[in-house]
């Protein structure tokens, strides 16, 4: 049982939205808490959090007189972290620590690419050097995540020498997903349309790689 939570915070900070005189508009937030337990006297815990989020809208002179056709782009970054401390002796102890780091971002004009809102592309014309219908057509969206796992193990045995051993695990993902909408092949009126992702084809580009690293260490130092 915890015998006395030591420290919690909890942070919100939200930015208003930004613009400057060619329309630039940037939205973000962030929320971050950290909490720290005393179990006992020798095994200490924390939890920390942080979540940041961002949207910009960006200037395009050719969209000038159809700003609402141009892709916006979004962001996210949520990272975690949980780390234990446990004191075996007055000279030896170990820390094991696991962390998260996600990493989101897209770039769509609709989040949904079949979104009925999607318009012909025959009202995507430059007359005269401005596209005053349709919309940009590209969609994508791409996620990092990164999973580390860590233990490292103290032993001071001398005022001179202290030993130290630890294994560090890494766990990385890319998961990429971009489509170019299309009318939908199957249909003489207009419907938005993405190709499947086993199609081989130019109008879309995704994947998901996964890959594990890992390092052990152990190590003595010379204290001066």
């Amino acid at each position: 049982m915890f015998r006395d939570i030591f420290r919690s915070i909890v942070f919100v900070n939200v930015c208003p939205i930004l613009s400057d005189k060619l329309g630039f508009d940037w939205v973000m937030s962030n929320e971050s808490q950290y909490l720290k337990f005393i179990v006992t006297d020798k095994w200490r815990t924390s939890f920390l959090f942080t979540n940041n989020t961002g949207s910009w809208h960006p200037y395009s002179h050719a969209f000038r007189y159809n700003p609402n056709g141009v892709a916006h782009s979004t962001s996210q970054t949520s990272f975690y972290a949980i780390q234990s401390n446990y004191m075996l002796s007055n000279s030896i102890f170990f820390d094991i620590k696991y962390s998260n780091l996600k990493y989101s971002n897209g770039y769509f004009v609709y989040e949904d690419p079949t979104d009925p809102q999607y318009v012909n592309d025959i009202f995507f014309q430059s007359i005269p050097g401005f596209f005053t219908g349709g919309q940009e057509k590209a969609h994508s969206n791409r996620e990092t995540m990164d999973h580390n796992f860590k233990f490292d193990f103290n032993w001071q045995l001398n005022k001179y020498h202290n030993l130290k051993s630890g294994v560090d695990l890494l766990y990385h993902q890319i998961q990429n997903n971009y489509h170019t909408i299309q009318p939908h092949p199957d249909s003489t009126d207009y419907h938005p349309f993405i190709f499947s992702d086993t199609t081989l084809t130019t109008y879309n580009d995704v994947f998901d790689v996964s890959r594990d690293f890992d390092s052990g260490l152990t190590s003595f130092f010379l204290k001066n």
